[in-house]
């Protein structure tokens, strides 16, 4: 069976490392799997790049700083990421492509694919799999939600967009979704149960069909080390309790940082030895730990697997 997967990059952001995990763990099982995408990033003969030649090169930055600028202008980013579906290329004649039994989406945003994108892949008559890494299949343009429980009706007067009405963008995004998943040959794949939850109470994929399956990870890397080698390496003490914290940047409210805030103070309240320290894997700006009850030893963003099993 031969499967290509879509995606922004293969190993830049979290949904690309996932999405690049899937296609290995499918190749380990003896599928013919491959990647097609905007920004390559690994050495992997079985990852193919939309980009080549000088033209496709400049039209792919064109249509991710199109994509920037419309967010940029456009949305409250404080609510977190919304991206616009209007900005994309067409992948339908790539050979990959044509000679796919499935084709699977993943992360598609950053002026990748399009609607209209899908429209063409659509017209192919193959099965389609989308992998969710977020909600924005089904919403009007945000990734996630967060109080807004809009999808599940219908998107409008959007709290994430600087200009809302009945007929904003995300009420435009949201009936153009629903008008192309209508008669769309789509499947759903989700991570968690929580997501295909919202999947299923969401107007726009609640008649899919949606499978939860937990993303791979590589056993042989993700493994228990010698905890004082480790320590010393990181320059970490070895006599102290660590409370490890990651996040690809603190400051993302989703992530739960203040939470954990709010919960360091009241141990110190209870503990105030000095036999605590905290660790924070990912980018962390001082004035967010700045007031901490405890010790922060900041890693800083690490990109190489090996390193964050550590």
């Amino acid at each position: 069976m031969k499967i290509v997967h879509l995606t922004n990059s293969d190993y830049k952001g979290g949904a690309a490392r996932a999405c690049y995990r899937i296609h290995k763990s499918l190749q380990m099982l003896g599928e013919d799997s491959k990647i097609l995408t905007q920004q390559k990033v690994t050495n992997d003969d079985s990852v193919f790049s939309i980009s080549g030649s000088f033209s496709e090169n400049v039209f792919t930055t064109f249509r991710k700083g199109f994509d920037w600028l419309a967010i940029q202008t456009l949305t409250k980013q404080e609510r977190g990421r919304f991206t616009f579906p209007y900005f994309g290329t067409d992948i339908s004649k790539n050979e990959l492509i044509q000679n796919a039994d499935i084709i699977s989406l993943q992360w598609i945003n950053e002026g990748f694919l399009s609607l209209n994108s899908l429209k063409k892949l659509k017209s192919l008559d193959k099965p389609i799999v989308w992998t969710c890494h977020d909600m924005w299949a089904f919403t009007g343009g945000c990734h996630y939600a967060g109080d807004c429980d809009k999808y599940l009706s219908e998107c409008k007067n959007c709290p994430s967009l600087k200009i809302s009405s009945k007929k904003d963008f995300s009420n435009k995004t949201f009936n153009a979704k629903k008008d192309l998943y209508n008669s769309m040959n789509l499947s759903i794949i989700t991570c968690s149960n929580w997501l295909a939850g919202e999947v299923t109470k969401s107007e726009l994929l609640k008649n899919k069909v949606v499978q939860v399956i937990p993303n791979p990870i590589e056993t042989d890397i993700y493994i228990q080390y010698d905890k004082n080698v480790v320590r010393k390496k990181l320059n970490l003490p070895e006599d102290k309790f660590l409370i490890l914290f990651v996040s690809m940047t603190v400051k993302d409210e989703r992530k739960g940082f203040s939470y954990l805030k709010s919960g360091l103070k009241k141990l110190f309240e209870i503990n105030k030895q000095n036999n605590i320290e905290l660790v924070v894997l990912g980018a962390a700006e001082e004035s967010l730990i700045h007031d901490l009850p405890f010790k922060t030893n900041l890693l800083g963003r690490l990109n190489e697997a090996i390193e964050i099993a550590e």
